[in-house]
């Protein structure tokens, strides 16, 4: 997977974790603009976040979506953006809530699952 096709995928996942509560706050697109800044994938991730919305996309289904592509462009030091990203954005309109707390631990928790049934397959 290019980084491009890795950082449209983040757009989605930023989307869904926006959209844990049911409703994009204006505090988490300001901080998603403030995350954004001098990306060098801003216009891509911010693209991707932005179609997802205009979609209103099922954000369950969306999030399978996500998991997958992840899982299958495998271990990346550049889930560290991706987690830090998530957290921001949750954290933006009156701290992060249950329901996104959950999406961020379960994304972690599935591709950290997937990692390590990989390793024991090799």
């Amino acid at each position: 997977m290019n980084k491009e096709h890795f950082y449209r995928t983040v757009g989605e996942l930023l989307y869904v974790v926006a959209m844990a509560d049911d409703a994009i706050q204006p505090e988490e697109s300001e901080a998603l603009q403030n995350i954004l800044n001098d990306h060098p994938y801003a216009e891509v991730i911010q693209w991707s976040f932005n179609y997802e919305a205009e979609k209103e996309s099922d954000i369950d289904l969306l999030y399978r979506k996500v998991v997958e592509i992840f899982k299958d462009h495998g271990p990346s030091e550049d889930y560290d953006f991706v987690i830090s990203a998530l957290e921001r954005v949750a954290a933006a309109s009156d701290g992060i809530n249950g329901t996104e707390q959950r999406v961020i631990h379960r994304f972690s928790t599935d591709l950290i699952e997937r990692f390590k049934e990989d390793l024991r397959e090799d």
